[in-house]
């Protein structure tokens, strides 16, 4: 009978002590959900065009990775916004990588950089402690309008300022 008293007892204090770090955390705490980065409103209302719901990518024990599908419109080509969280060596990834040609440092933002592989896509990367969030815009132009880079460093700009507020 005590035993089972102990028990109960030390699984309602496990609980409450659960409960109080469930409650005590903030608001804006960090994931490690790339799909929870950023909301298809949020991207919606950054890109100016309509935007599928978020789709888990491909998960590896280093890094996950998540996508939203762009719709053609506003006379932009359709394309894709795709967040990934890299866990395990993202600050190495980041010291190699800012250093790159083509790879633009971005101090208000913290430890970040944007850089572009095409005229059609642009990455901005940021780093928080050892994991290296990247947000990517990529337009596929298939003989339609093409967009601006500078439009994409934009708006790549303004979807990790959202995101950074999760991460």
């Amino acid at each position: 009978m005590i035993s089972t008293r102990l028990r109960v007892g030390a699984c309602l204090s496990a609980l409450a002590v659960a409960a109080t770090v469930i409650a005590a955390s903030p608001a804006g705490a960090t994931t490690h959900n790339p799909c929870k980065l950023l909301k298809v409103s949020e991207i919606e209302a950054t890109l100016e065009q309509s935007s599928a719901p978020a789709k888990p990518g491909i998960v590896t024990p280093v890094s996950k990775s998540c996508s939203w599908e762009l719709t053609a419109e506003q006379g932009k080509p359709g394309g894709g916004v795709h967040t990934t969280l890299m866990t395990t060596g993202g600050d190495i990834a980041f010291n190699v990588n800012s250093k790159r040609p083509g790879s633009v440092l971005v101090p208000s933002l913290g430890k970040a950089y944007y850089s572009t592989v095409t005229s059609f896509s642009g990455e901005l990367h940021i780093l928080k402690g050892k994991t290296l969030m990247t947000v990517q815009i990529v337009y596929v132009s298939l003989g339609g309008p093409k967009v601006d880079p500078s439009l994409i460093q934009d708006e790549a700009m303004q979807l990790a300022k959202v995101a950074k507020k999760r991460f």
